[in-house]
């Protein structure tokens, strides 16, 4: 287990402005992601403690699961994150919490249009942190 009692926020991310390059950036692929549990990856962060450990997702409707790999796509790991449910995850973020550095999730994906309410929910942090 990579991420121990890592904060946890189920929530609509708010949109903000994003400055463009002012010339295209090159992109190079380094790798496919290898777990075979890993099927519809729906977002990746990059590790701010531990250097070239990538944190992704499934999307909806799988196990609540955040996966670590290495930049190439090996398998390093996996958290189960107790408690909460995939219904239709979307986003993974890494960001500052009250322990540090933790990982938020966004419960956000709506495809068909049905959803009235998106839910906020947070999971205490305990001693553990990103």
């Amino acid at each position: 287990m990579l991420v121990a009692g890592s904060a946890l926020l189920l929530s609509a991310c708010s949109a903000s402005a994003q400055t463009l390059p002012a010339r295209p950036v090159e992109s190079v692929r380094t790798g496919t992601f290898q777990d075979p549990d890993l099927r519809e990856s729906s977002g990746v962060a990059r590790s701010h403690i531990i250097p070239r450990i990538l944190f992704t997702i499934n999307d909806s409707g799988n196990d609540p699961v955040i996966f670590a790999t290495d930049s190439s796509g090996r398998a390093i790991g996996r958290w189960l994150v107790p408690g909460v449910k995939n219904r239709d995850w979307e986003a993974i973020a890494i960001g500052r919490c009250p322990v540090g550095s933790c990982i938020y999730l966004g419960d956000t994906g709506d495809n068909r249009e049905r959803e009235k309410v998106v839910t906020r929910a947070r999971q205490d942090p305990g001693a553990g942190h990103e």
